[in-house]
């Protein structure tokens, strides 16, 4: 369910608004925002898009252009290795949900604490992806069909978000994900012009190595922002009561939902350390008046 600019995901409501925007507050204010049909926990959006210094939370981002020759001299050789022995296409997903999916599943055997859906949901998610107009990227070995790899993005007027990326274990020798993003970078910022691809914020649910291979390989970078959440007031004491224990709970994040709230208390001691450096400026600009 949609609300005026926000949307539901994991048991929080997320603006729709590009990051370099500011997100429209009024659903907040008025409390529109807790009448989903969703159990939602919380409202989470950024402010101060790429503010120059660590706060704490970020975008990962790559800038236009995109210049191969400009990266480092070892993801230069991995990256043409890769063009070699993978070819990477623009296509529509419904030919490919089966093997999507085998890929899926494959992928998914790596992850902790998450379980994999089924086909029937996963396909309906992946084609109500295609009717909101995202793109689809396949990734195939250079003298094979099976696909090996793929990845989906939304592209807005200014910039483009990269939302979901697959790749079979097996097959990375092949240097699959060197090939898509690749791809995708170029298509985007060389091509569609775009001013920034977006990798998504930092990860909180799951312990990765993704972002900082983005910004290892491709000279990805990230632009900090501030992270701002407000709870839904029916779950707002219980959680910040479980936020003093939550050092009592940590042995217990194999449960799925202690996984779910210590994602939650993470973002929350986020927000405070945030809170900390402002009001440190807010004396030191004080004193220095």
């Amino acid at each position: 369910m949609q609300i005026d600019g926000w949307y539901y995901y994991n048991h929080a409501m997320l603006p729709n608004t590009p990051p370099h925007e500011e997100p429209n507050l009024t659903p907040l204010k008025n409390g529109d925002i807790w009448k989903s049909d969703n159990k939602v926990f919380l409202a989470r959006y950024t402010t101060d898009f790429d503010c120059g210094y660590d706060t704490g939370f970020y975008y990962v981002i790559k800038e236009a252009p995109f210049d191969m020759e400009a990266l480092d001299r070892h993801p230069r050789k991995h990256i043409r290795q890769a063009l070699k022995k993978c070819t990477v296409k623009k296509a529509e997903p419904n030919d490919y949900l089966d093997a999507m999916y085998a890929c899926y599943l494959s992928a998914h055997g790596n992850y902790k604490n998450s379980s994999a859906e089924d086909f029937d949901t996963f396909k309906r998610d992946y084609i109500a992806k295609a009717e909101d107009g995202e793109d689809f990227f396949l990734c195939f070995p250079i003298d094979s069909n099976e696909l090996i790899g793929y990845m989906t993005a939304k592209e807005y007027d200014t910039h483009v978000d990269l939302h979901v990326a697959k790749f079979t274990p097996a097959k990375l020798n092949l240097g699959t994900s060197y090939a898509l993003y690749h791809f995708v970078y170029d298509y985007y910022l060389n091509v569609r012009k775009k001013k920034y691809v977006s990798s998504g914020t930092k990860n909180i649910n799951h312990v990765t190595n993704t972002q900082d291979y983005k910004e290892k390989t491709f000279a990805c970078r990230k632009a900090y922002c501030k992270l701002n959440i407000e709870y839904n007031p029916k779950y707002k004491f219980p959680i910040k009561f479980l936020y003093t224990f939550r050092f009592i709970l940590k042995p217990f994040t194999f449960i799925h939902l202690v996984h779910q709230l210590f994602a939650i208390f993470k973002m929350e001691t986020i927000v405070r350390k945030q809170s900390k450096i402002k009001q440190t400026e807010e004396i030191e600009n004080g004193s220095t008046k």
